[in-house]
């Protein structure tokens, strides 16, 4: 793209529209810092009916997201070996999560150890025997900070989109909850706008922001605060 195309205006959005990240051009990249969520797959009420037949594509599509069924279910200590093949792979894209480098597995080991003595609220998503995401939140363990908990959550790539992530959190939540946790953090890198409009859409709010917080490959990252009391 050339310099002289990019021009400061405002275009209208609309929700099936995909909001860009980056603009390069032969003299620079240039951080767009959207706020406009992008889509998370296909609004089938806006599907005409001549689309049906001349997008043939689209009836193997709703197939595909109509047998598409995953469980919910708290983490094992036999998932231990799938989980840390996941979190890398997460960890590989170096743009989600907090680590930009591989767990161990003496390092997992030692996190699970934990986790499943002191029985802390630890969900995963299972399809076909496979886990394709996990969420935890474990409390902080200062005195007078144990009634909050930390969230982390990840999804494979493949299976982002399709309402795992969602049932991954709200189940968590509610055994946080169970669990005798008052409030729930989290920490999300700003350029992540699928994960905060879906932290948002269950009640976080935004509690502060740090800014240039990391910088991979010569880009930065703003990292958000978000809370929610449970």
């Amino acid at each position: 793209m050339d310099d002289l195309q990019v021009v400061d205006l405002s275009l209208p959005m609309e929700p099936h529209d995909w909001p860009l990240d980056w603009v390069i051009t032969p003299e620079k990249a240039i951080a767009t810092t959207t706020a406009y969520p992008k889509p998370t797959g296909l609004d089938w009420s806006v599907i005409q009916d001549d689309q049906w037949e001349t997008i043939p594509i689209l009836k193997q599509l709703k197939k595909i997201e109509d047998d598409f069924k995953f469980s919910i279910r708290k983490a094992r200590e036999s998932d231990a070996s799938q989980m840390l093949l996941g979190v890398n792979r997460v960890i590989g894209e170096q743009k989600y999560l907090g680590s930009a480098e591989p767990f161990s597995s003496e390092a997992q080991n030692s996190y699970l150890k934990e986790v499943f003595e002191k029985h802390y609220p630890m969900m995963v998503s299972e399809l076909n025997q496979t886990i394709i995401g996990v969420c935890d939140i474990i409390p902080y363990p200062e005195l007078g900070f144990r009634h909050v908990g930390k969230l982390g959550m990840w999804v494979l790539p493949e299976y982002r989109g399709k309402g795992v992530g969602r049932e991954l959190l709200v189940h968590t939540l509610s055994e946080a909850k169970k669990f005798g946790l008052e409030k729930v953090e989290l920490q999300v890198y700003s350029d992540n706008q699928p994960a905060i409009s879906l932290y948002k859409s269950v009640g976080f709010v935004q509690e502060g922001e740090r800014t240039k917080v990391r910088k991979l490959n010569s880009i930065y990252q703003n990292l958000m605060n978000m809370g929610l009391f449970l």
